[in-house]
């Protein structure tokens, strides 16, 4: 599945509710079909996929932001519960 002429967004660029509805639902459950489900996104299983497909090469960089900020926040709750 080759996908051409998609914007890729960027640390600050402006996200819809749904899209980063579905950033916080891929990074949970890592589905494209279910994050696409989840953040409010309608279609056929195999729509919801590509949909998903295409949302994770769009959002690739905030996609890896988010899970590095995630991760510093768990991180830094750990150390202060020792």
């Amino acid at each position: 599945m080759s996908i051409k002429n998609v914007k890729t967004y960027q640390i600050g660029d402006k996200l819809t509710p749904k899209q980063q509805k579905w950033i916080d639902e891929y990074i949970k459950c890592d589905d494209y079909t279910t994050a696409s489900r989840n953040a409010g996104y309608t279609g056929t299983d195999i729509t919801l996929k590509n949909m998903g497909y295409q949302n994770s090469i769009k959002f690739k960089v905030l996609l890896d932001a988010r899970r590095l900020e995630l991760s510093e926040k768990i991180n830094n709750k750990k150390t202060r519960e020792t």
